[in-house]
């Protein structure tokens, strides 16, 4: 039941850093839309 918690808690806090990767590109994107564009595309190269 603990191992079960823990995977929810990763699932939980990975979606929770994927909202807030997204709220800081949408900063970005508004505050310096192009260097969001460059950084958008150096991760779609990795």
């Amino acid at each position: 039941m603990g191992i079960k918690r823990k995977r929810n808690d990763a699932r939980n806090s990975g979606l929770i850093n994927a909202i807030l990767f997204s709220y800081c590109l949408s900063i970005l994107y508004y505050v310096f839309p192009s260097d969001a564009v460059h950084f958008l595309n150096v991760i779609s190269q990795c």
